[in-house]
């Protein structure tokens, strides 16, 4: 009985649609040679369309405990290794990201981590919102980064409606009131609406450091509507800072780590690292063990090559993840911590790493050189159909061969990659 009442909600995961453009692209050029290559090409439209619509016909339900992927293409991955479904608990990390969708709203998308898995839902499906409200209310708090804890708390959300009036007294119910309003505002592309919203909880509440930070993060994402490199966005990037480090120092006076940590991720996301490292350690200071925070200043410490403060980091982020019940996000800072620690202690598993490291980066040269070589002999191909025979049987080989040397570059990146995580 209790089963039946879970909420079942089905969302379409977005597919990596580039690699399937160029498989449509050598399909239309294939066709288009069909009498030099034959039955070979209807074979080759016949698998095209196959492997599209599999992965196209995927989909993740949500049943209140396990986010779990269904579909023909699901199931291939999962001949190839890659697991089917994630316990809420096993999830170790949510991240959205905004961008624009046109002159001043935005699109989202969601990326869903877990162990060997990367999936990626966006708002142009239907039921994007149901499934942000029930997935992200079933995780732990700490699991979700900036964006998505405000598509949870405030996006769409209904206000009841109340009079605006510089005149009433105002009480922290007001404050938080305005505040969700403009949120909400502004994630719906309303900004001026948003923003004589935030202007009055601001007026009324100077010394409020959630009020200031997310004063800043509705700048950023204004100006990444209207375009951050436009006069306007740049202003507001600008100001988006200020209201940062405004919120930052009251924070600071109030000894409230969640917004320091916070703080610190708005920087770190823009990659002023040093200004990220500060606030993530104002936060630290506060609360030695703050999940986010540690892993934050553990990924600056790998950025400049200090190894053992990444090591300490990723341990304190596995205390407070624990502490706080994030067993995912536990997870995660514990297995980076044990990799990083053996990178430091094992010479031989460091020489190893190092080699391997290496092939891939070669390998990823390689794909490159290869599918640039295809593509430019295959419109050499095309374009002499007709013209300079001498030349045509040339380019087919060499763009063939090009295609061949890719496939297996990539076979071989993606063996070496589960090998490592192994």
């Amino acid at each position: 009985m209790l089963q039946s009442q879970r909420p079942h909600i089905v969302i379409r995961p977005k597919q990596p649609l580039h690699w399937l453009a160029l498989l449509g692209f050598l399909a239309i050029g294939v066709l288009t040679a069909n009498h030099v290559y034959g039955m070979g090409a209807w074979m080759f439209a016949a698998a095209y369309i196959a492997l599209s619509t599999i992965f196209l016909c995927d989909k993740l339900v949500f049943d209140g405990t396990t986010l779990k992927r269904r579909g023909p293409g699901a199931w291939l991955l999962y001949q190839l290794g890659k697991p089917r479904e994630l316990g809420v608990d096993e999830i170790e990390a949510i991240s959205s990201y905004a961008g624009k969708a046109d002159r001043e709203t935005l699109k989202f998308q969601t990326v869903i981590l877990g162990v060997g898995i990367s999936w990626v839902v966006s708002s142009n499906d239907p039921t994007y919102q149901t499934f942000v409200k029930a997935l992200f209310k079933a995780v732990n708090a700490h699991v979700l980064d900036p964006l998505s804890t405000e598509l949870l708390l405030y996006w769409q959300e209904s206000e009841p409606p109340f009079v605006l009036t510089n005149e009433a007294p105002c009480t922290a119910r007001h404050l938080e009131r305005w505040r969700r309003k403009a949120i909400r505002l502004s994630l719906d592309g309303m900004h001026e609406a948003a923003a004589s919203y935030f202007k009055i909880a601001h007026e009324q509440a100077p010394h409020d450091p959630q009020i200031a930070y997310d004063l800043g993060r509705f700048l950023r994402r204004r100006a990444l509507a209207i375009g951050a490199l436009t006069e306007r966005g740049e202003a507001d990037l600008l100001r988006a800072e200020t209201y940062f480090r405004m919120a930052g120092r009251l924070a600071q006076a109030q000894k409230n780590p969640r917004i320091l940590e916070r703080i610190g991720e708005a920087f770190y996301e823009f990659h002023h690292l040093e200004a990220a490292q500060k606030y993530f350690e104002l936060a630290a200071k506060v609360d030695p063990v703050r999940p986010r925070a540690n892993i934050g200043l553990a990924g600056i410490a790998l950025k400049n090559a200090q190894g053992a403060r990444a090591v300490y980091a990723y341990n304190q982020a596995v205390r407070g993840a624990i502490a706080a019940g994030a067993i995912g996000l536990a997870q995660l800072a514990s297995r980076k911590s044990e990799y990083y620690e053996r990178l430091m202690s094992d010479d031989a598993f460091l020489s190893a790493e190092v080699g391997w490291e290496a092939v891939l980066n070669q390998l990823k040269w390689v794909q490159r050189g290869a599918l640039t070589t295809f593509l430019g002999f295959w419109m050499l191909q095309l374009s002499t159909f007709e013209f300079m025979t001498t030349v045509r049987p040339l380019s087919r080989e060499i763009s063939a061969t090009a295609l061949i040397i890719w496939v297996c570059a990539l076979v071989a990146s993606h063996i070496i990659l589960a090998l490592r995580r192994s």
